[in-house]
């Protein structure tokens, strides 16, 4: 069993000068839940099991490359039908798994110390939900078959820390979206999600320094190289976080690897239970996280005085990328 939070465990605030003001903690940044991320959400219907099943029909390359219908070019012979156009299904399916995670906290601390602990530890735990789920979502964001690797390397172990991230990495990855006909979000651009080691390559680069400079900045409306902002650039918007794909001491040399992101609306799904549902989970709260307490003073079987207190979260969740050809990752090296 947990042991709790108890106020002996805050001796050391009890007997110095005390701030009554609490620090603000850094909240985590989650930005693939958002429109940025444009996922396709899904909820699974009581009674239904716990596998969702995703299809997408077209061409007989539908499966790898998204293609619809093969195009009727050929004219028709008078009263002759002609041969007729194959069909298929792709499916990608992916299970639901439920998190959760929970604190015990005494009666004394909760009566007794200084800190209102009910409510902090309702919002450490909203954040470790949000930030736990972001990372599950990356995770498997990380592990598409789209890949681009760095300058002259040709696989994961072959990526040298010279081999950064540059404009040249980022219209190579345009292209090959574009060439797989893929659509780009309604802002006008394909979205990226990079390592603040690879923005700091990225913002180094010619390309991105003459696209700031002589347009005024990409960002913020204003000149992204004074204010620090990320930007746009050949038809990427960017945003940064460290939960971007990271495998340390995975290349050339023991050289650790980064993943940018690059990718268009529906890349992938996220899917629920609807009997528990996860609504939206951001980075300014716990929305959609199911959270359960049972306050001190409650006796139950495993504590018959009510000397102890638990808060905690639980959810369903799932996420899978659904279409490998609406998004790529670039692995890369970056500057130490």
């Amino acid at each position: 069993m947990a042991v709790p939070q108890t106020l002996a465990g805050m001796s050391a605030a009890q007997r110095n000068a005390y701030n009554m003001v609490l620090l603000q903690r850094a909240l985590p940044y989650t930005p693939m839940f958002g429109s940025f991320g444009g996922s396709q959400k899904a909820s699974i219907a009581k009674h239904q099991g716990t596998t969702m099943e995703w299809r997408v029909y077209g061409g007989t390359t539908v499966a790898t490359t998204g293609a619809g219908l093969a195009l009727a070019t050929t004219a028709l012979t008078e009263g002759v039908p002609p041969a007729e156009t194959a069909i298929t299904a792709a499916k990608v399916t992916k299970a639901v798994l439920q998190y959760g995670a929970w604190v015990k906290l005494s009666d004394l601390l909760v009566h007794q110390g200084i800190d209102p602990i009910w409510a902090e530890a309702y919002a450490l735990l909203g954040e470790q939900a949000g930030q736990t789920l972001h990372t599950l979502l990356i995770n498997d964001l990380a592990g598409g078959t789209n890949v681009q690797y760095a300058g002259a390397a040709t696989s994961r172990v072959t990526v040298a820390s010279t081999m950064i991230l540059n404009g040249a990495e980022i219209r190579e990855a345009v292209r090959t979206l574009k060439r797989a006909k893929v659509p780009r979000f309604g802002d006008g651009f394909y979205h990226g999600l990079i390592h603040p080691d690879q923005s700091y390559d990225l913002q180094n680069d010619a390309d991105w320094k003459n696209m700031n400079v002589y347009n005024g900045g990409s960002a913020n409306n204003g000149n992204s190289l004074v204010k620090g902002t990320i930007g746009a650039l050949h038809g990427v918007l960017f945003e940064e976080s460290t939960d971007a794909p990271f495998f340390a001491g995975a290349g050339a040399t023991g050289a650790n690897v980064y993943a940018a992101l690059i990718y268009a609306p529906r890349w992938f799904g996220t899917v629920g239970l609807e009997a528990q549902p996860t609504a939206s989970v951001t980075d300014q709260g716990d929305s959609g996280i199911r959270i359960s307490g049972v306050p001190v003073e409650t006796p139950t079987k495993d504590d018959a005085l009510g000397q102890f207190g638990v808060a905690g979260w639980k959810t369903s969740y799932g996420a899978k990328i659904l279409r490998e050809w609406v998004g790529l990752r670039i692995e890369t090296g970056a500057t130490a």
